[in-house]
């Protein structure tokens, strides 16, 4: 058996069976990264070991027509039949948002509001569409101002373009991977979108200023395990629902 770790929405529908999902809505991929999918089906996984009287107990458990509901964090033993017998239910804690920023040191640069011309988002395009930028981010600063972030491969010719455009207001990131590393990445986890269970793929900007790639999958297949085994350390932010703690036969 597998002990387990997932955290989710918790339901007990109407007729009392138990269940959890994940919070990232399946099938959201960033266009830069992926071409079309199609999106997965509603994932969740059916527990027993625990019933309508143990949800309602949650903090912030709340009752609609669908059941009662709350956020929560649960170990359990997955099962032969798919489902998983619950050890322990808690509330929620410590969630990674999928779009949150990591604390960047961007966020306390002192800046005003953008300038009004030129609108942002028009000057650095040509360098999105040839490659030399990778990813475009606009964060919102401690002090109220926006950044605008830009990670590249060619820092000192986004600097000589881009600087006398956004002055203060640019954050100009050099990029620990190739494009054709990051593109690469981002590829073959939207090629492989249904084999590798992924929910949500993206990029994100981390709290080192690195452009990396973030895919949140419902488990990790072993096809999975062995290819980001091959792709440089950092490059992808894997973040399985379903996260085994102990194996046994």
């Amino acid at each position: 058996m597998t002990r387990v770790d997932v955290r989710g929405r918790l339901l007990a529908d109407p007729a009392g069976v138990v269940s959890i999902e994940p919070r990232q809505a399946p099938g959201q991929l960033e266009e830069s990264l992926a071409g079309p999918v199609a999106p997965r089906s509603p994932i969740h996984l059916r527990l027993t070991g625990i019933d309508v009287a143990g949800v309602a107990a949650l903090p912030q458990a709340r009752r609609d027509d669908t059941g009662v509901q709350a956020w929560a964090e649960v170990v359990a033993e997955l099962g032969p039949d798919g489902s998983a017998r619950v050890e322990r239910a808690g509330p929620l804690t410590g969630l990674r948002d999928f779009w949150t920023p990591g604390p960047s040191g961007v966020l306390d640069a002192d800046i005003d509001a953008p300038p009004g011309e030129p609108a942002w988002g028009v000057a650095e395009q040509p360098l999105i569409d040839d490659g030399t930028v990778l990813s475009r981010k606009i964060l919102r600063t401690r002090r109220g101002g926006r950044a605008l972030v830009l990670v590249t491969t060619a820092p000192d010719e986004v600097e000589r373009r881009l600087r006398p455009v956004y002055g203060a207001h640019l954050h100009v990131e050099p990029s620990a991977w190739t494009a054709e590393q990051y593109r690469g990445a981002g590829d073959m986890l939207g090629r492989h979108h249904d084999e590798w269970q992924v929910i949500v793929l993206g990029d994100q900007v981390d709290g080192r200023g690195r452009l990396v790639v973030v895919a949140f999958t419902v488990d990790t297949p072993p096809a999975l395990s062995r290819w980001l085994a091959t792709q440089p350390r950092g490059l992808v932010d894997h973040r399985p629902w379903i996260r085994r703690l102990t194996f046994a036969g």
